[in-house]
């Protein structure tokens, strides 16, 4: 079996996408152009919201916990 890498950046991007964040202002905040937003889109379209969505939480719940961590030990 081959593992996947889950891009952080690209799943903030679709989220935001499925959220209504419209594209041009993805596009400015990224610096991306729109087409390679639409084709982020489709690289995701198999993904249900759900999932989606949480993968991105986990990632930021990861970066408060991480976070958290240094603090502790600082």
């Amino acid at each position: 079996m081959t593992a996947k890498l889950v891009d952080r950046k690209q799943i903030a991007i679709v989220a935001a996408i499925r959220a209504g964040v419209e594209r041009a202002q993805l596009s400015k905040r990224f610096q991306l152009d729109e087409k390679r937003l639409e084709a982020m889109g489709a690289k995701y379209s198999g993904i249900p919201d759900d999932i989606l969505f949480g993968i991105n939480r986990l990632f930021d719940d990861n970066d408060r916990l991480k976070r958290l961590i240094a603090d502790l030990r600082g």
